[in-house]
């Protein structure tokens, strides 16, 4: 499933959840004219409750609401600045609705100086999840959207590798760059009841890490290079080895928050 169709997903299975809660529902990217709205719907009740909702995806759930403003600062930005440009409208509520991998959302809504947790456990459509939880659908989908928001925390700029396999490319899913030279070549595989041990990768992934040896071989001299295998299980998020000529290293696992002092090659 492509991101946009999930988003389309997402956004349908949010109305629903609102037109249950007496809402009228509006998707801004269904209306002939688009104004210039930072929201994926509006709901409405009445005249006294607007709620102006942004929907993101994200590969685990929440824990904290410093993870919160972490990954959707910007969205919190947009909400804080419209709260400031009408501070007399009471009836305007500005949200965010966080898909995670286990087709729920976690919905916080935004004051100008707090973040509240509502609707807690509420569910999304199955639609968006039985599709997107395999890899063999690989484009756009839900788990590796979330390894490049994060990495995008981290500092990199990441590449998604477009469908089709070149022998004379590794056999990742995205290419992440940080720094002077630091390339990160990332394949994501998504692995139910096996440990997360390198004797997993090494059973399993029996292919990718001969095509990634072959790589590395071809690029010996290139000290900033880093081919990686990042198993996903549902219950714990990511589990990170790095390939090597000879053998297989687990690295640190994947963090939701941006560390103070960022590592690099090969680490997260």
């Amino acid at each position: 499933m492509t991101v946009p169709r999930r988003m389309t997903v997402l956004c349908r299975d949010a109305k629903v959840l609102l037109e249950e809660a007496g809402y009228d529902v509006v998707i801004v990217a269904e209306l002939p004219v688009q104004q210039q709205v930072h929201a994926h719907l509006i709901a409405l009740q009445g005249n006294a409750d607007v709620r102006y909702i942004q929907i993101k995806i994200a590969i685990k759930p929440f824990v904290s609401f410093a993870d919160v403003e972490m990954y959707c600062g910007r969205e919190i930005c947009e909400i804080r600045k419209q709260i400031a440009c009408y501070p007399q409208q009471t009836c305007f509520h500005g949200e965010i609705w966080v898909a995670t991998a286990d087709g729920r959302f976690q919905c916080y809504e935004v004051s100008a100086d707090a973040i509240r947790e509502i609707f807690p456990g509420a569910r999304a459509s199955c639609r968006a999840y039985r599709r997107c939880s395999r890899m063999t659908s690989r484009r756009g989908t839900l788990i590796e959207e979330g390894a490049r928001e994060m990495l995008q925390l981290h500092g990199y700029t990441v590449r998604t590798i477009p469908p089709g396999f070149n022998k004379r490319y590794p056999p990742a899913h995205l290419v992440a760059t940080r720094g002077t030279g630091e390339i990160r070549h990332i394949k994501i595989r998504k692995i139910s009841r096996r440990p997360s041990t390198v004797e997993t990768v090494e059973s399993h992934c029996i292919k990718d890490l001969v095509q990634y040896r072959k790589y590395l071989f071809r690029h010996a001299e290139d000290a900033g290079l880093h081919c990686e295998i990042w198993l996903y299980f549902l219950s714990h998020g990511f589990c990170c080895f790095e390939v090597l000529s000879d053998s297989v290293r687990e690295i640190p696992q994947f963090l939701l928050s941006v560390p103070t002092d960022p590592p690099i090659g090969g680490e997260v």
